[in-house]
């Protein structure tokens, strides 16, 4: 794609931001111009685009960013990414860096939903170059806010809080969840080695055996044979978009100022209390197989709350006496079930059913293919779809044809109905509303507050229910934080993951005492039941096959 140095494969990703952003700074004006911390026109958003750039020059650099697929000499970044990333201003900033051409090649861009074109320029690639060729690098990882990240300057904070347009640093976290985290490091080069072999067989047509790899992503949940019958296309796209991930992984881990393995990790809070993951590159959204395998032979142990949206939901209906809930009820009794049948039925995979009903509690309809966005002043595809056009990778007659399956299917329609029907009944609880002379706000369980109006568009029901729900998430990882101060590695958003083995019974006790406890104190009445799983993240069981990569893998091959 672009004229970078072979010298770039010898030295980490980190290494150079610092030296980057001083030589631009010092030699690009434009860039030069640029604050590191832009506020965004609606309170909550903040953008640090000087951070984001360099990330998108360095990954460009490293072949890392996503191949145009009108033409591989150019890379593809989509509009909205760049101006959730660089802001407002985004196509003034990403000209610093970058040329951008119209797409071309008899490709319209809104119905075959491709990008512009876009390339690093000729200055902007003799700079990285003489970046990696200077020998008097220092190993030194920018941060978010241009800090210069060594363990001897961590930041005393793990999680950032939105304040009305300010992100305020909780300090208070930081003996409780840790920022840096250790990872199992040969264990991602492994992976490296596996997911290049597999683009090489599978996308490149190479005579490449890749028997040793199949059988580990087998072992560890996912399936080769399973995901081609998705068709080439989406299979072809699951591979190179893993591979990916697993390069940025080997960038963010292979440190030499940090460690080798360790991976620094930030999160902010939301309104609701959920807990979000900031980095690009983080152990909270990796594929499920490769954060296991990663995370894998450490002693660490990961728990999940079951089938917990769907359970607080359930629970909550019974404590305000709201009426029969016979389709949640059966989907959190049979989910396994539940589950397989909706994606033998319709073609996709278990992880879009999730997030599909994850989509109807949360307020989306599954009778229309359209929701009115107000902000707009139009109808856009609702959740559902644009999941299912993901899922079909941008194929939309296949994702409608699914819709038009899924929305006559009863079991999913009793859900949609049940779960309105609570979202109904606690969003009429007057005890959830408040106001000040600024505002008026909507309140979860546990004081945590919603405006109702924003910029003069009211804040949704499946938003109001969505806000109680995550109230109850964030609760139970508080409190695990607190009861287990030092051992948490990670939050999911249902779960997290700990260094200490812990008994599920007795967090079970711990988590639901501590929860009614504090329903009571509110004047509620009845119980909230929940269930915790607990699994080992275990190691990669050795053979010689795989033993053969972890040789050729050697750490020195990939740190500085």
């Amino acid at each position: 794609m672009n004229r970078i140095n072979k010298n770039i494969e010898k030295k980490s990703f980190q290494l150079i931001r610092k030296q980057l952003d001083m030589i631009l700074t010092n030699e690009i004006s434009q860039y030069r111009n640029i604050e590191w911390s832009v506020k965004g026109k609606r309170y909550k958003s903040s953008t640090e685009p000087k951070y984001e750039l360099c990330i998108l020059i360095l990954r460009t650099s490293r072949n890392t960013a996503p191949t145009h697929k009108a033409d591989d000499k150019y890379v593809s970044f989509s509009s909205v990414d760049l101006r959730k990333k660089l802001g407002v201003d985004y196509q003034k900033i990403i000209d610093t860096a970058f040329i951008k051409k119209s797409v071309g090649g008899g490709y319209d861009m809104k119905n075959d939903r491709v990008t512009l074109k876009y390339k690093l320029r000729d200055e902007i690639v003799d700079i990285v170059n003489r970046v990696y060729n200077d020998e008097e690098l220092t190993a030194s990882h920018i941060g978010r806010g241009g800090l210069d990240i060594t363990r001897d300057t961590l930041p005393d904070y793990t999680i950032t809080n939105t304040s009305r347009g300010n992100n305020t640093l909780t300090s208070n976290k930081a003996d409780e969840l840790e920022s840096l985290v250790y990872l199992n490091a040969p264990n991602i080069r492994l992976l490296l080695s596996v997911y290049a072999d597999m683009f090489k067989k599978y996308v490149e047509n190479k005579n490449v055996n890749i028997n040793d790899g199949i059988k580990l992503l087998n072992h560890f949940g996912w399936s080769v044979k399973d995901n081609q019958k998705l068709g080439n296309e989406r299979f072809h796209n699951k591979i190179e978009n893993r591979l990916n991930v697993i390069k940025q992984l080997v960038d963010e881990t292979h440190n030499t100022q940090l460690g080798i393995g360790y991976i620094h990790q930030l999160y902010t809070q939301a309104r609701s209390g959920r807990y979000f993951m900031l980095n690009d590159v983080n152990i909270q959204n990796l594929p499920k197989e490769i954060r296991n395998i990663v995370m894998g032979g450490l002693d660490y142990y990961e728990y999940d709350i079951v089938n917990a949206h769907y359970t607080f939901l359930y629970q909550l209906n019974k404590m305000y006496d709201g009426k029969s809930l016979k389709f949640v009820k059966k989907y959190i009794e049979n989910t396994k079930l539940f589950r397989e049948e909706r994606s033998k039925e319709l073609g996709i995979s278990i992880d879009t059913i999730k997030t599909i009903l994850l989509s109807v509690i949360y307020g989306s309809d599954i009778r229309s293919r359209h929701t009115y966005k107000p902000e707009q002043g139009k109808s856009m595809n609702s959740a559902i779809i644009n999941t299912l056009i993901k899922e079909f990778y941008g194929d939309e007659n296949k994702a409608n044809d699914a819709f038009e399956v899924i929305s006559k299917d009863e079991n999913v329609v009793g859900l949609m109905n049940d779960v309105r029907s609570f979202r109904d009944l606690i969003i009429n609880d007057k005890n959830l509303y408040g106001k000040n002379r600024y505002s008026k706000y909507f309140y979860n369980h546990f004081g945590s507050k919603t405006e109702l109006e924003v910029k003069g568009f009211n804040t949704s029901k499946g938003s109001k229910l969505s806000h109680v729900l995550q109230g109850v998430e964030s609760f139970i990882l508080d409190l695990i934080m607190d009861d287990d101060v030092g051992n948490v590695v990670m939050l999911h958003h249902d779960g997290w993951v700990s260094k200490n083995n812990r008994d599920t019974e007795v967090l079970e006790r711990i988590i639901n005492s501590r929860l009614n406890y504090h329903y009571e104190t509110l004047g509620y009445r009845g119980l909230l039941k929940i269930s915790v799983t607990k699994k080992e993240l275990k190691d990669i069981v050795s053979n010689p096959t795989l033993d053969k990569r972890f040789e050729i893998y050697k750490v020195e091959d990939v740190k500085t």
